[in-house]
This record gives structure tokens, sequence and C-alpha cells, in this order.
């Protein structure tokens, strides 16, 4: 049977506690809040990042390297400081978690893997498709074992301990919820393998919207719209958001999509959603 506790052997010295004293492998639900903070505590570096760099740099140039600003450099400036001085992060703080084994090859990782592979995804929209596929089946095994919430965490295999005393219901797993998502990843592997599943294909990936209206070459070459601030050409299918800016439908539907969290206007950080997005016909300047 797999043990349930664990010795803080390879644990940092400031966190370790007296040799034989031995703590239990923290609960799912420790796993899944700690993993939430971090998300929240990231996405306000990610937004205080993304003020600076306008005020120095201009929205032009933050708009053109928005995934590196996003991904790698707000993803670096948060988890590398835990990593290399041997802390836990702000979510693992939250609920008094350690990751053991304490190694900082192992954190450098997945540290690592939460920022190349969200990062190559975004240049390859085509991957995205099976990369969600992959954490699904992923996110099914941990509700089964509650062990792994994070993948970069099953590869380099490191788990947690919780330094605080916990609930008995707590460490069960989400079985029901596995369960769920295992009868529906079925059902889909069953309608591909029948070739019933072309209509899920061709569906639009989340966050992707279909272009109400696809403008042909004349409209296409046409100025007379004025020049959109994200593609830098002439607005196609002239798109306004509630602050009052146009850009091309397709450029600011990508651009949203890409978006992690709440997507805000490229030029005046408004928080905007598709839904109040309003398509303008017969748009001239």
């Amino acid at each position: 049977m797999r043990p349930t506790t664990v010795t803080l052997a390879k644990a940092p010295a400031a966190l370790r506690p007296p040799p034989a004293f031995q703590l239990p492998y923290a609960p799912p639900a420790h796993l899944v809040v700690s993993a939430q903070k971090d998300d929240d505590y990231l996405h306000k570096v990610t937004d205080q990042i993304i003020e600076l760099a306008t005020r120095w740099f201009g929205v032009r140039r933050v708009n053109q390297w928005d995934h590196e600003i996003r991904i790698v450099l707000a993803r670096l400036l948060y988890a590398v400081p835990s990593a290399v001085l041997g802390r836990q992060s702000l979510g693992e703080e939250h609920v008094e978690i350690l990751p053991l084994p304490f190694s900082r090859l192992r954190i450098a990782l997945c540290v690592l893997y939460d920022i190349l592979v969200p990062y190559f995804l975004a240049k390859l929209p085509q991957a995205k498709e099976k990369h969600r596929l992959l954490l699904r089946c992923h996110l099914a095994l941990f509700y089964f074992s509650g062990a792994f919430y994070e993948i970069s965490k099953r590869l380099a295999k490191v788990r947690f301990v919780c330094l605080s005393p916990t609930n008995s219901q707590d460490a069960t797993p989400f079985t029901l919820l596995g369960v769920l998502l295992a009868a529906e990843l079925m059902t889909r592997a069953f309608r591909h393998g029948l070739g019933t599943d072309h209509k899920l294909s061709r569906a639009p990936q989340s966050g992707s919207v279909t272009m109400p209206h696809s403008p042909t070459r004349g409209e296409a070459e046409d100025d007379s719209t004025g020049q959109c601030t994200l593609c830098l050409g002439p607005r196609r299918c002239p798109t306004a958001t509630m602050c009052g800016h146009i850009y091309c439908w397709e450029c600011i539907t990508s651009y949203m999509a890409s978006q992690p969290g709440m997507p805000q206007c490229p030029l005046c950080r408004q928080h905007v959603t598709l839904q109040q997005l309003a398509p303008i016909a017969r748009y001239r300047v």
C-alpha cells in the first residue's frame, strides 16, 4: 500500500521539522486551491508588467511582444525567485503545503515546462486541441488519484506534503468527477473511431469566434475603413469595443482569445468580452 506520510529529509533547512516528524501528503483540494491562487497572483503580476511596459515602450510595441511578456517574462518573474531561493510559492503558502522532493532542478524543470509549452502552443495553434485533450486525460487521472494536479509536477514527480492539520474528508479524491470526465473522453474516442466526430473537429476552438462576414478581395484592399492598430492594415469587418476602439474582427477576437483571464482592450486596457463586440456595417473613416 502506498504510504500516506513522508519524512521531510530533502526540504530546505528553514522548513525542515525534526527528523522523526512525519507529515501527510497534501489533499487534492489543497492542490487545486494552491494552483488557483498562483494563477490569481500571476495575473496580477502580468497586469503590472503590462502597465509598466506600456508606459515605457508604448501600446504598439507591447502588442507585438504580448506572448513573450505574458507567457515568458511574467512567469519567470513570478516563479523563478521562489525556485532559486528554495521557498514556497504564494499559492503553496496560502494552503501551507511543501513540494517534495525539494530539488531545485525538478522545480526548475516544472517552471520551464509551464513557460515553454504555453509559449510554443501560442505559436502553433494547430497543436492546441491535442494538448487540451492531453490535459483532460491528466485531469481525469488527478481526480482518481489526487496526487498530481499539474502535468509538469507529474512529469518531474514532485508531490506535496501538508504542513497544517487536515480534515480526513479533504483527502478524498474527486472520484465522481474522474468518472464523468473519463466517460466524456471515452465517448469522444468512440465517436472518433466511428468517424462521427467530424462536427467536433470542425467546431471552433475554445475562445475563438467565427467571423460574421468574410470580406471580398476588393473590401480587403479598401483603406477607407482606417487602419487597425493590431495588424497595421486596413480594417476588415470593423468591430468596435465598448470603450469605442475599432479593430478588425479577426484581429480583436484572436487577441482576446490569446489573453489569459479577463481580456482587455489593447489600447486602453478596459475589460471587454466577446459578447460586447459590435461589428459595424458600412463603416468608413
